[in-house]
């Protein structure tokens, strides 16, 4: 008989759409997490690193000159960005290498008054080289501080050999060597 099969099948069904739907609440909540800055927070809800792919562009080049380059990614509209702040993360890039990295999102109040949106820029540590046009994949590991506006270049380099530092320190307790 077919009846211990339907069973079977039911059984199988309910426990997929169980999962589906489990999946759903957690990237939904972990969006909201990720909305407030809570990278700890999104991490245990998604049951891994929150992570945003998209495509390196041509930005201002303001990083380079103040000797911070950084990745400006574009990510596709709709994609679950962090909060505006520095974080530290891990930058994968096509050929699977990995790279600590401090990564800012966020308005740059300190060179505009009123940016109409945040931009997504990783400075990849102990790297150099061009990685325009490619598809990166930023996974998020630690929220370090808000975004905030600095009296000039110098106190702003300052703080980024602090974010530096200190994202370096968050990748490797939470990942080890890359």
């Amino acid at each position: 008989t077919l009846f211990p099969y339907t069973t079977l099948f039911r059984s199988v069904v309910e426990t997929l759409l169980d999962r589906v739907f489990d999946v759903a609440q957690a990237t939904g909540a972990g969006c909201i997490g990720l909305a407030g800055g809570e990278i700890d927070t999104a991490t245990r809800m998604l049951g891994r690193p929150h992570e945003i792919r998209g495509t390196v562009i041509d930005g201002d080049k303001r990083g380079r000159t103040i000797g911070f380059p950084t990745a400006n990614v574009a990510v596709p509209d709709g994609m679950c960005i962090p909060a505006d702040g520095v974080y530290a993360a891990v930058y994968r890039r096509p050929d699977g290498s990995e790279h600590a990295c401090a990564v800012n999102i966020g308005r740059r109040p300190t060179f505009y008054n009123d940016a109409q949106h945040s931009l997504i820029e990783a400075h990849l540590i102990d790297f150099s080289g061009d990685i325009y046009g490619e598809v990166a994949a930023v996974q998020f590991l630690a929220f370090l501080r808000s975004e905030k506006r600095f009296a000039g270049i110098d106190e702003l380099k300052t703080q980024l050999v602090s974010d530096i530092e200190h994202a370096r320190s968050a990748v490797l307790a939470r990942r080890g060597s890359l």
